[in-house]
């Protein structure tokens, strides 16, 4: 069972700075005379994207008493569900306007209108950002897992497979959502625990991420590589240690009407592990913040989780 609470700090764009979305351009109809009426070009619009998230998860694993290869064949499911809060605001300077007839109309006229223009201009960027916010709950998107697991003396060894199904709280017509969307994704993963010696261990892991395309939007999110280490050291309280997760898009989102948005994104973070002896169970506390991103929601993710073998 885990407890994660995630606080997003900032919705991210290309450049690593606030995601900007493009206003089009076009011209204003303000009479049946075409020499009389302004046109605008595009514009750039920040949108500063905050909120928070608390997701529970409960986890439940099975591993074979046999071996298979010199290995356990392991066999899971993971089901989340979480509460969300999401704040958007657009921030955006109105595009200046163009007269086609120098001098028509007047200079008094025009800086009315521009003054009007500006004023529609903020509440069509606010009303754009008002389906945005809000709370919801509800299911995520579950996973199925299965895994090959080798242990010796100094290394552990698993090569995994997930599979993360589309069940989650979700709605095309939404602005958000709980689920990730009405697609698949496959996860294969490799991962290494080496323990130099008894009371320290080193890990990394390789996984991607294989998305399908969306059934509801048509968007084929791009696929990505992840890549994780961790070092740890066993002190009497249990072990204690730090946490690298770096998940990268190798592919351009398809049909996706924001553009290709490669997503990256660098977390560092630390954890601590201690045995619970009333309930022989172990208890983790992990913290991550992200470092740098791109097309990315980032902030800072807190999670407690307890495991227990039966």
């Amino acid at each position: 069972m885990a407890l994660t609470h995630i606080n997003i700090s900032r919705t991210t764009g290309g450049d690593g700075g606030d995601f900007r979305a493009t206003m089009p351009g076009g011209h204003l109809p303000l009479s049946n005379n075409a020499a009389l009426n302004p046109t605008f070009g595009s514009s750039q619009v920040a949108v500063i994207g905050t909120g928070s998230m608390n997701m529970w998860n409960l986890g439940a694993a099975y591993a074979t008493t046999g071996e298979y290869a010199g290995g356990r064949l392991v066999f899971g499911l993971n089901i989340p569900y979480a509460t969300m809060k999401q704040n958007v605001r657009n921030v955006g300077t109105a595009p200046a306007l163009h007269w086609p007839t120098q001098g028509a109309p007047s200079a008094a006229v025009q800086n009315g209108v521009a003054q009007q223009f500006n004023a529609a201009y903020q509440q069509e960027l606010s009303a754009a950002a008002a389906g945005q916010n809000g709370e919801l709950a509800g299911l995520g998107d579950v996973e199925v897992l299965a895994s090959w697991a080798h242990r010796t003396e100094q290394f552990r060894t698993t090569v995994g497979l997930n599979l993360v199904l589309p069940t989650g709280n979700y709605n095309s017509a939404a602005a958000f959502y709980v689920g990730g969307g009405n697609f698949y994704t496959v996860r294969p993963g490799v991962q290494l625990v080496y323990l130099p010696t008894p009371k320290v261990a080193l890990a990394g892991k390789v996984s991607l991420g294989l998305n399908s395309r969306n059934q509801d939007t048509h968007v084929r999110s791009g696929n990505w590589a992840g890549l994780e280490a961790a070092a740890g050291y066993f002190t009497p309280l249990g072990p204690v240690g730090v946490h690298w997760v770096r998940v990268q898009q190798y592919h351009d989102d398809v049909d996706n009407p924001l553009g290709t948005n490669r997503l990256r994104l660098n977390n560092f973070g630390a954890f601590f592990t201690t045995k619970v002896p009333m309930l022989d169970a172990a208890l983790t506390l992990q913290y991550m913040n992200t470092a740098n991103s791109q097309y990315a929601k980032s902030g800072s993710f807190t999670q407690l989780r307890m495991s227990k073998e039966f």
